[in-house]
């Protein structure tokens, strides 16, 4: 039961993106103080005219855009690694990694664990991960008990390509919606599915590898566009307090200023909507640049600077003119497909939260939460 027309008129939609970075093209992927990918064959290269660098979509996401990054032309050039090389057939490369990275979660970047990200989590092996059931239940079936606890949400669909992915959502009692490999990316595949899921005015796009998503942050998104009739689009962003977050590519950056409704008539400005923001631009660089920095301008209140949190509310008509968004160069320069929508002239809205939900990117990662599952009984 759901409270008010508003709940009623809102579905989730838990995407399970696992095609999106996908060639099954490694043979042999081997660590020794450097990461080492020999290739099937020279089809599975990334884009086998470029002389810089060629690497297998095998990579999965987390990976790729730790490693990597794409220039203004285009083409993916390393940004964490030292030097790379690769054999005359070009069916071998060698990347060393630069000294002191580190992943996300603030623990060293080491070739073996990209290895064991590449053998596990890359590719078709995705699968396996949303399959993984060490705490009794399937990461996917976490993900969604986790999304089933929103006040707002009228249901809760997953839409996989996989048939051994649905097979395991039926059998815990889940909504399945079947789509192509294809899927770009997670809203490519809700944007394929929205033909199939509910009658519904807000659909949110939650990763199915985010297990430990609270409830209570999918509600918040959707009361976002509920406040702000304005927006297309609904997001949310946690405060940034660490500088070696600040200058982590792979903690996005949110640039936000007040939300603002309409000025009524004699107004120049009109008032502020409290809890808003309005999302100016979305980095992986540090910004806003400060000319004078200090530590201390991570300490201000309101913070300056915040880390974006991939969940997203849409309005069902911003989905159902995807494919007509105009082509963004910002988007595929940083990497960043809501580059999109504010290319685009679509307002999106967010709102702060305390943390950001712990995604599964890496074995670490979700021998960590099984950690935490059984610790909490």
């Amino acid at each position: 039961m759901r409270n008010g027309n508003f709940g009623r008129r809102t579905a989730l939609a838990v995407g399970v993106a696992l095609a999106g970075m996908s060639f099954a093209g490694a043979k042999e992927v081997r660590a020794d103080k450097a990461l080492t990918v020999v290739l099937e064959s020279e089809a599975t290269i990334l884009d086998p005219h470029a002389t810089t660098v060629a690497i297998t979509r095998t990579f999965s996401t987390h990976v790729f855009d730790t490693l990597f990054a794409m220039n203004e032309a285009g083409e993916i050039k390393p940004q964490m690694v030292d030097t790379w090389q690769s054999s005359a057939d070009k069916l071998t490369w060698t990347f060393v990694l630069r000294d002191g990275l580190k992943w996300h979660d603030g623990m060293p970047v080491t070739a073996e664990d990209c290895v064991a990200s590449l053998k596990r989590w890359g590719g078709r092996d995705a699968l396996g991960k949303m399959l993984l059931a060490d705490t009794g239940r399937a990461l996917v079936e976490h993900t969604w008990r986790a999304a089933s606890g929103s006040r707002w949400a009228s249901r809760v669909v997953i839409a996989t390509d996989s048939e051994e992915i649905a097979a395991a959502v039926r059998a815990f009692g889940g909504e399945v919606v079947m789509t192509s490999p294809e899927a770009t990316s997670g809203t490519a595949r809700i944007v394929e599915a929205l033909p199939r899921l509910p009658e519904a005015s807000v659909i949110v796009n939650v990763q199915g590898d985010e297990p430990e998503l609270a409830a209570a942050a999918i509600d918040e998104a959707i009361e976002l566009l509920h406040r702000c009739p304005e927006a297309g689009v609904a997001t949310l962003v946690t405060p940034l307090r660490r500088v070696e977050d600040l200058h982590d590519p792979a903690a996005v950056k949110a640039v936000l200023t007040p939300w603002r409704q309409e000025p009524e008539a004699g107004e120049v400005v009109g008032s502020r909507v409290a809890g808003s923001w309005r999302a100016i631009y979305f980095s992986r660089a540090a910004v806003p640049a400060a000319r004078d920095w200090t530590d201390g301008h991570l300490r201000v209140e309101p913070p300056l600077y915040w880390q974006h949190v991939g969940l997203y509310a849409y309005r069902r008509g911003v989905l159902e003119s995807w494919n007509e968004l105009p082509e963004s160069r910002l988007a595929a320069l940083e990497s960043l497909e809501q580059l999109r929508v504010v290319e685009a002239g679509i307002p999106i809205v967010a709102a702060a939260i305390d943390h950001a939900a712990r995604g599964i990117d890496t074995p670490k990662d979700y021998a960590a939460f099984v950690e935490r599952c059984r610790a909490a009984g």
